[in-house]
């Protein structure tokens, strides 16, 4: 059995979705009762306001306990045990015809009846009868495999774990991604906590950009430069620039927690005359919380990363890009990855 030590941002979330499920069909049970309009709403008010609370107690719990362990049962099935303790949260067994990146490709597959456990550290003002039962039976949907890819000895690929409830409209869904060596077997990594953190899937928006741009910025796709196109994906984004600081700030809100480290890293490529490049990020308030000086450009993609710890009463922050230049240039941004801790990790797209 392999234990991943450092996944302990996987085992949070997926502790906080499954409780959160827990809380939501046993809310439904509860609502059915009453057909007074007023205390449904009431009813619904509370339940979302103890998504938040439990979510923060149950990753407070779990921080120094919870493991993830994946086993490599046979040639064919990998088991994936997230645990709280000695209490196993879920468990379940992924049956392949083997785990070589070609056969797992677009496969689909759905599991029922999972065993969960709820955790301890639930807030005492739960409503009667929210836990009434320890277990429940939940679907989990496994649906790979839009990314597949390999580096050196290892292959990665990414799964999509949607946790529902048949009776409930609301689906609960996490973006998992998994690192496998065919000698250690397979390993979790890292949570992205930006979202569309390539740019595939929603548009482009900022806060704020700088007079200095003079296009953009856009979701740039195929060979958008000469000898450039996206890193991760279809898809990036690209501005242009005249003489002066080029800047914007993205309106991606990516949630924090006061006094936790994280590691914000992202790809860039530049295009001439640039003389330096800045990166830095703002809370909701448009206060500078953190920031970089970017010391390489050129066309060809590079990495840039910063560690940095959430200040108190901060609890979103949002990504801004930019390069100071002496004539026309251009900037391409992609796979911009938020992680919890001090280490930069291989990139997950979400």
């Amino acid at each position: 059995m392999i234990r991943n030590e450092k996944g302990f941002t996987i085992v949070e979330t997926i502790a906080s979705f499954v409780l959160v499920m827990t809380l939501s069909l046993s809310m439904l049970s509860i609502l059915l009762k009453y057909k007074d309009t007023a205390q449904v709403e009431n009813l619904k008010n509370t339940f979302q306001t103890l998504k938040e609370t439990v979510t923060k107690d149950i990753q407070t719990d779990v921080r120094n306990r919870g493991l993830l362990s994946i086993e490599r049962l046979t040639s064919n099935s990998v088991l994936f045990h997230f645990q709280d303790g000695t209490s196993t949260i879920f468990s379940v067994t992924n049956n392949v015809s083997s785990l070589d990146a070609d056969t797992i490709r677009d496969k689909h597959y759905t599991y029922n009846n999972i065993n969960y456990h709820i955790p301890s550290g639930v807030p005492d003002e739960l409503p009667a009868g929210a836990l009434a039962k320890d277990y429940q039976s939940v679907n989990i949907d496994l649906s790979d495999f839009y990314r597949v890819y390999d580096i050196g000895t290892y292959t990665i690929y990414s799964v999509n774990v949607n946790l529902t409830y048949d009776d409930l409209e609301e689906d609960y869904g996490i973006h998992l991604t998994f690192l496998v060596n065919d000698e250690a077997g397979l390993v979790a990594v890292t949570r992205n906590m930006m979202q569309d953190s390539s740019f595939e899937n929603e548009p482009i928006q900022v806060r704020n950009s700088s007079t200095v741009i003079t296009m953009g910025p856009i979701i740039a796709t195929g060979q958008f430069v000469s000898n450039v196109t996206p890193f991760d994906g279809e898809k990036a984004v690209y501005f242009t620039c005249g003489t002066g600081m080029c800047d914007l700030l993205l309106d991606r809100e990516i949630p924090v927690t006061p006094g936790r480290t994280y590691t914000i890293s992202f790809y860039y490529a530049t295009g001439p005359n640039v003389t330096g490049g800045v990166t830095q990020f703002e809370d909701s308030n448009g206060n500078v919380i953190s920031g970089f000086t970017i010391t390489n450009t050129g066309e060809s993609w590079m990495r840039a990363s910063t560690t940095w710890t959430a200040p108190e009463g901060v609890i979103a922050i949002y990504p801004g890009f930019g390069i100071q230049t002496s004539g026309t240039s251009w900037m391409a941004i992609d796979a911009v990855q938020v992680e919890e801790g001090e280490t930069v990790t291989l990139y997950n797209r979400t």
